[in-house]
């Protein structure tokens, strides 16, 4: 018997374990990468995803291809809440996403790039210069702390905590980028300081015409996050303060030796400027 009409239907579905690396590129250089970040291909003839598969990293990817058109939908996402109370040590890829985050300022493209059966194939690409991000100053913050990390070479225990203060982890930041940076001193700020005799009209001098500021320059202690930083020979301008022994110092009689004590203290909303 002829057979004279055949029909059949043909499902095509990968199921397949891959890895994705993100680059960012700007002018043809990479600036930082997400490297052979494990993950699972999984689709048919019309659409292809991918998604990571490690919950443990706090990076998720969201790829999708649309077939037969060109087209997709890329979605990334960061969630730190494993970080929070451990060291930066143990913290899972610290040494990567804090710079990867704060390089999306400054690059263009993002090239993806599959792994699969050692072979390398592209998964196209990301126009990055629309892209929005939401908290980057949050995300900042992190790469602020890692930078503070790797320059004193601490090993400090992240708090990302609400209630964290990072004023000292920006202060120690700027001045690694040889900026200056300054604080509000929510507490008062008081110290005492002892001077040469001869040398006090010279540091009244400018109180005495209605000035409030002070420069110093010594050694500082900064707070990362519970590690105590020293940073030497650090100049620091703090205003609105007032020599609280004033009246007692302006009796004395110019002196060739010895040496006064001074007793400072600030006054409300004064800030701190370190350089």
């Amino acid at each position: 018997e002829k057979l004279t009409q055949v029909g059949c239907s043909l499902q095509l579905r990968a199921d397949k374990p891959i890895a994705l690396t993100i680059s960012l590129v700007k002018n043809g250089e990479t600036l930082s990468e997400l490297p052979c970040l494990p993950g699972k291909l999984t689709g048919g003839a019309e659409n292809l995803t991918y998604n990571t598969t490690n919950t443990d990293l706090p990076v998720s990817i969201c790829l999708t291809h649309n077939f037969p058109k060109l087209g997709g939908d890329f979605r990334l996402n960061f969630n730190f809440a494993g970080w929070h109370g451990i060291k930066t040590s143990a913290a899972r890829m610290f040494g990567t996403i804090p710079k990867f985050i704060d390089a999306i300022k400054t690059a263009t493209h993002a090239r993806l790039t599959y792994h699969i059966d050692g072979e390398n194939l592209s998964a196209g690409g990301v126009d990055l210069l629309t892209l929005k991000i939401s908290k980057f100053d949050d995300f900042h913050r992190l790469y602020m702390l890692y930078t503070v990390v790797n320059h004193y070479k601490i090993d400090p225990i992240i708090s990302l905590d609400a209630a964290t203060d990072w004023e000292d982890v920006e202060i120690l930041y700027y001045l690694i980028q040889g900026r200056t940076h300054g604080k509000t001193v929510n507490r008062g700020l008081s110290f005492k300081a002892t001077i040469k005799a001869n040398g006090l009209a010279q540091f009244l001098k400018p109180f005495n015409q209605g000035s409030n500021d002070i420069l110093l320059e010594s050694d500082f202690w900064f707070d990362v996050h519970g590690t105590q930083v020293a940073r030497p020979n650090t100049r620091c301008r703090i205003d609105k303060m007032e020599v609280v022994n004033i009246a007692d110092l302006q009796k004395r009689k110019p002196a060739r030796g010895g040496t006064v004590e001074i007793v400072m203290r600030s006054c409300a909303g004064a800030v701190m400027t370190f350089s």
